[in-house]
C-alpha cells in the first residue's frame, strides 16, 4: 500500500504468460512498484503475508483457478475489497464481462490490449484513489 505521497503505487499482476510479464514490467516499472505472479494462489499468499497492493490486475484464464474466482475471493475479504481490481481477458462474451463487473471488478480490459492504455488506466486509478486506499488500510491487519 502507498505509505507516502511520493512513493510509487503498488500493482499486483496475476498472469501466467511470460510475455505479458515482460511487457507489463517494462511499461509500468517507471510509475509503479510491480509484483508479477503466475497464479492466483501465489497472489493470495502474497497478500496473506501482508503485501497489500494498491491495485490488482489479473488475467481471467489462470491454470490454478480462474480469475473470476480470484476476483470473488478478493472482494469477499473486508481488507481487500476496496482495492481496485482490473480483469484482463481474451474472452469477448459480454456475459463474462458483466459477471466480472457485477463481482466487483473496477474495469475489464480485453486482450489484446495496448500496454499504454493499461498504464493510463492504472495512473488514473492511483491519482483518483491513492489517498482513500492509504487511509483505509493504514491501520488494518490482513486476515485472509
Amino acid at each position: 500500500m502507498i505509505n507516502e505521497m511520493n512513493s510509487k503505487p503498488s500493482v499486483l499482476v496475476i498472469d501466467d504468460d511470460p510475455f505479458i510479464h515482460l511487457i507489463l514490467n517494462e511499461t509500468l516499472c517507471d510509475h509503479f512498484k510491480i509484483t508479477i505472479l503466475s497464479d492466483c494462489i501465489q497472489g493470495i499468499t502474497c497478500m496473506k503475508n501482508g503485501n497489500l497492493p494498491d491495485i490488482i490486475v489479473s488475467d481471467l484464464n489462470i491454470p490454478d483457478f480462474d480469475g473470476l474466482s480470484f476476483l470473488e475471493k478478493v472482494k469477499s475479504i473486508e481488507i481487500l475489497k476496496a482495492i481496485p481490481f482490473i480483469v484482463l481477458s481474451g474472452n469477448e462474451d459480454p456475459k463474462v464481462r458483466n459477471k466480472c463487473i457485477e463481482s466487483g471488478a473496477y474495469d475489464f480490459i480485453k486482450k489484446p490490449f495496448t500496454p499504454r492504455d493499461l498504464k493510463e488506466r492504472l495512473m488514473n486509478i492511483s491519482i483518483n484513489s491513492g489517498k482513500i486506499y492509504k487511509d483505509t488500510f493504514q491501520k488494518q491487519e490482513c486476515c485472509i
